[in-house]
């Protein structure tokens, strides 16, 4: 039996971001933020489990999904005021973040702008915005550039390479595919928006607890960047998920889920 989900839109200045919302009315909000050219669909394996006890909100980050552009000034660092937009939507004052690849660089600049906002914070496959990596710019950079060529020529081609290096199981590569389907040339504009993000960190090192995980199928430059990023935050706490991709939520979503279950039932809650 599926999990009962309401889809709303939050009307927000020149954007329609379209969020799901399912699980229990009065209990804590978890939100949870999915990848560069996903949509709300990454976290299906989550919902049967965190909603038994939490209430949940998956959305379409703008530029994905259903969050279409429709304001050519708008970028995905936008995504902060949606989810201030969001929790005032559903009376929450506070909320747990799960965010993957770049919906944990998101997560983080939400929680640095409005720290009282947040409970607690979980990274999947992400590094901390408080520096500068030059390793992973240079990286992303020629990433960016191959998808950019790939878009140009086939965008089909440029889904399935996408789905190909997201996720490592078959069937998971074929539902981001059809994710990364309602991703178009014109949502590649919201994606500079990035670059604003690293640096958005306060000069105050405290922060909500943190839980940092990779698959162990994960790049190497990325598994790296969290464990640095782990020694810089004593209180944080980093694990390895087995048999997953950059995507571990998606490739191994029953460890997943109780991996985060134990983190926040260590006195996160509350």
């Amino acid at each position: 039996m599926g999990v009962s989900t309401v889809h709303k839109v939050l009307r927000a200045g020149g954007a329609q971001v379209h969020y799901y919302v399912s699980g229990q009315p009065d209990r804590e909000l978890i939100v949870f933020l999915h990848p560069a050219f996903g949509d709300h669909r990454c976290f299906d394996g989550q919902l049967g489990h965190f909603a038994d006890n939490y209430r949940v909100v998956t959305l379409d980050l703008i530029g994905h999904g259903r969050s279409q552009v429709y304001d050519a000034g708008l970028g995905i660092e936008s995504t902060t005021g949606h989810l201030l937009g969001i929790l005032a939507e559903e009376g929450a004052e506070r909320c747990h973040l799960v965010g993957v690849s770049m919906g944990a660089l998101l997560a983080q600049a939400f929680a640095f702008r409005h720290p009282g906002k947040v409970r607690s914070l979980v990274s999947v496959g992400g590094y901390s915005i408080r520096e500068e990596h030059p390793e992973i710019v240079k990286a992303q950079r020629a990433e960016m550039l191959k998808w950019l060529l790939m878009g140009i020529l086939s965008m089909h081609r440029f889904r399935r390479y996408l789905a190909s290096v997201t996720v490592i199981r078959p069937e998971q590569q074929e539902q981001f595919y059809e994710m990364a389907c309602s991703f178009t040339r014109r949502s590649f504009r919201v994606m500079s928006g990035l670059r604003h993000l690293t640096g958005m960190a306060p000069d105050r090192p405290d922060g909500p607890p943190l839980l940092l995980v990779c698959g162990d199928r994960d790049l190497p430059v990325v598994k790296e960047a969290s464990i640095r990023w782990q020694e810089q935050e004593p209180q944080s706490t980093y694990l390895e998920i087995e048999h997953a991709g950059h995507c571990a939520n998606m490739d191994a979503p029953r460890t997943f889920n109780e991996v985060v279950t134990a983190f926040l039932k260590r006195g996160v809650s509350g």
